[in-house]
């Protein structure tokens, strides 16, 4: 699983010391990017397609989600997982990116309807 903020370059995602990892975790997902020593690190195309992640998941920003979402449909994406299989899927960036007690236990419910 790849956390796709909701703007298009770099592509960057949550690393192994974030919150946003624990989120993961607790929803029973595998961070494609929890092997990275940034808490913050962007990934290249070239490490999204060899990672092929099941799952993307962008946090929602607003007018740029969508083109966040189509950026994902591109040729050079069809052959990862979560592409072929349309599991994009966008979460609320409150959820996800404030850290009260009651935003974590929604991002994690809200990651693991998106893992079924």
């Amino acid at each position: 699983m790849v956390i796709h903020p909701g703007y298009l370059t770099p592509l960057m995602t949550a690393g192994r010391n974030t919150f946003i990892n624990e989120i993961i975790n607790y929803a029973n997902g595998r961070n494609i990017a929890a092997d990275s020593i940034l808490p913050w690190p962007t990934l290249s195309v070239e490490e999204i397609i060899q990672r092929n992640p099941d799952v993307i998941i962008i946090s929602d920003m607003g007018q740029i989600t969508e083109q966040a979402k189509q950026m994902w449909q591109e040729e050079r994406f069809t052959g990862v997982s979560a592409v072929k299989n349309k599991r994009i899927y966008v979460i609320d960036a409150d959820s996800l990116c404030q850290p009260t007690p009651i935003n974590f236990i929604k991002a994690v419910r809200q990651m693991r309807e998106y893992l079924k």
